[in-house]
């Protein structure tokens, strides 16, 4: 089969520049499946005053990226002015698949698939299915789901929470999210007597920073120097949030935002760290927590739904409850309290990291691609799982 032949309507809730997980998979999954030989169109939607055209798509590694305008608030679009692109863009290019990278955008695609039928992924990445999952969104939910030939998941347990009173059967298929190994970097023991402290990412609400703040604030003056927060708050509102709460913890001199900054300087910061701390109560599973494994960092993670899909406690990670500021407090410090766990959590993360490899991930998507080009209807799908 010649990939060569396909065009791919890519739609994505985010896309490089933007940082965030949703952004770096997608980013991370489209190259992935243009390398493989396949025509990807990447649509993605940005803020921005609407002008009902196909903007001319910037062209990034043999990728299009069409970047639609489609208003201020991009979380609370019903998604319409998004599918009237998609539609138009359709309407040129004829597109074999189409993958809805994020629930909204599938809902999107669906709106063209109703006039002509084809292939539709629908691939749950985490927030997506909490809010989807509210009974409000039953409706929509449906409206995806008849038009998906196949959902795919990074975390099981979220796609069976929004998908548990759902009567349409759709083949499912788990895809771990993938991470390259950093072949010169590696944690070292040394780090441990750094007592710098750290975590990556985008920090929305459900990041739980408020409780990384209060358990580095607990741990002993003596075994910690510094909490760096790599990455940045999506918008003011939670960013003066997070500086009241370090004035008022007295911790100042002791805090780093690094805001928005490159993938070399995100590394950089990273191999300093004695310890990665994930606080996120809700999750598909983070990026950011697969970057550290690549390094070997010692990691302690909140026990989001799903965990267990990817780490094992006491092997690869230290797990703490959701939001237990004593437990993730007492966590930290035996990590930087005992070498010999330390070793082994730095050992674990590596092996969790090489577990994951981009070839798989790649692999994987590729074999879904043809099998669901190979398969026009959803009838004649082959799959191991159903919902």
């Amino acid at each position: 089969m010649s990939f060569s032949n396909f065009k791919i309507c890519f739609a994505s809730g985010e896309y490089y520049p933007t940082i965030g997980g949703l952004s770096k998979s997608a980013t991370r999954i489209s190259s992935m499946l243009s390398l493989a030989g396949f025509e990807i169109h990447v649509v993605v939607p940005i803020e921005g005053v609407e002008n009902h055209e196909i903007p001319t798509p910037e062209i990034e590694k043999g990728i299009k990226v069409y970047r639609i305008p489609i208003g201020k608030e991009i979380q609370k679009s019903n998604g319409i002015n998004l599918a009237n692109s998609i539609n138009m863009l359709d309407n040129r290019l004829n597109f074999d698949l189409f993958h809805g990278f994020f629930l909204p955008m599938a809902f999107a695609c669906s709106l063209t698939l109703r006039k002509k039928p084809r292939p539709l992924i629908t691939s749950i990445r985490g927030s997506d299915a909490r809010v989807w999952a509210d009974p409000k969104m039953s409706n929509l939910l449906r409206m995806v789901l008849k038009y998906s030939t196949c959902l795919t998941t990074v975390n099981r347990s979220l796609s069976k929470t929004l998908l548990k009173d759902c009567q349409e059967k759709t083949p499912i298929k788990f895809i771990k999210n993938s991470i390259e190994l950093e072949s010169d970097k590696k944690w070292e023991l040394k780090n441990l007597s750094k007592g710098v402290i750290g975590t990556l990412g985008k920090f929305q609400e459900c990041k739980e920073i408020h409780v990384l703040l209060e358990s580095y604030k607990r741990i002993r003056s003596d075994i910690k120097n510094q909490l760096i927060l790599i990455g940045d708050f999506p918008n003011e509102n939670l960013k003066i949030k997070n500086e009241k709460q370090v004035t008022t913890l007295g911790l100042n001199r002791e805090v780093l935002v690094t805001g928005l900054i490159n993938r070399k300087e995100v590394i950089n910061h990273l191999e300093k760290l004695s310890v990665f701390v994930s606080t996120s109560s809700s999750e598909g599973f983070p990026n950011a927590l697969l970057e550290a494994a690549s390094l070997g960092i010692p990691i302690v993670v909140a026990s989001f739904e799903g965990i267990e899909d990817y780490c094992e406690h006491g092997k690869n990670a230290l797990i703490v409850p959701v939001g237990d500021i004593k437990s993730t407090t007492e966590a930290i410090s035996s990590i930087l309290e005992n070498e010999s766990l330390a070793k082994q959590l730095s050992l674990g993360a590596l092996n969790l990291a090489k577990s994951l490899s981009p070839d798989s991930e790649k692999t994987q998507w590729i074999e879904l691609y043809k099998e669901l080009l190979n398969n026009k209807t959803k009838t004649n799908l082959i799959s191991n799982s159903y919902v």
